[in-house]
């Protein structure tokens, strides 16, 4: 068998008019959390602080899945048991979960290169 080289398509983060759009690499196989390939840096280049309202669109291909109003916080302690948030993951980047709870189940999300996220201040939304 001969040793062949597998290349991967790399999947850019783009931030277009205040909005940033981002792939799903993986989920956190133990917790469900949904992890993206946004880093904190770009995430905040937007101007978005703790405790904002992003406005979150998860896609699998062109089909929406889920749109929602998440907060930002720093840890899962920041919201009611059950309830959804946007936090940094230990890796630096943006990722989603549900606290005590499996994200990506319940919203049934999966991770891959047909999957995308698009992130906006809920500031932005109607402007």
């Amino acid at each position: 068998m001969k040793n062949e080289i597998v290349r991967l398509e790399l999947q850019k983060v783009e931030v277009n008019k205040g909005e940033i759009t981002g792939n799903i690499p993986v989920l956190d196989p133990q917790y469900g959390n949904v992890w993206t390939n946004i880093n904190q840096e770009t995430f905040e280049s937007l101007g978005i602080q703790l405790n904002d309202k992003i406005e979150v669109e998860i896609y699998e291909e062109s089909r929406l899945v889920l749109k929602r109003t998440l907060k930002y916080c720093r840890t899962f302690g920041e919201v009611k048991k059950g309830q959804e948030l946007i936090y940094i993951n230990s890796v630096g980047n943006v990722a989603i979960g549900i606290n005590r709870g499996d994200f990506a189940e319940v919203n049934n999300v999966r991770s891959g290169k047909n999957w995308t996220i698009k992130l906006k201040p809920s500031s932005l939304v109607n402007s």
